[in-house]
């Protein structure tokens, strides 16, 4: 499960929960791997200041991964 947002510029966002981001975006790799190769394709944010790659989607959601389809500019967004 996930939500897709809008940024103000009109481009998607996916806010993807964990257990679907395991089970079904990365399914049978390892999950810091995976991270790592996504956030390098530029197809997944990392927060800045953490070493985690999850952020809160918001009430009601908790803690999700912030995937885009395209490639972002490198820098991680809070």
């Amino acid at each position: 499960m996930g939500y897709k947002r809008y940024t103000l510029e009109g481009e998607a966002v996916f806010l993807v929960t964990p257990g679907t981001f395991k089970g079904e975006v990365i399914d049978g790799y390892e999950v810091r791997h995976a991270c790592e190769v996504l956030y390098r394709a530029g197809m997944l944010q990392r927060p800045k200041g953490r070493a985690g790659w999850t952020v809160h989607g918001g009430k009601g959601v908790g803690q999700v991964y912030r995937m885009q389809l395209h490639p972002h500019d490198g820098e991680a967004e809070e």
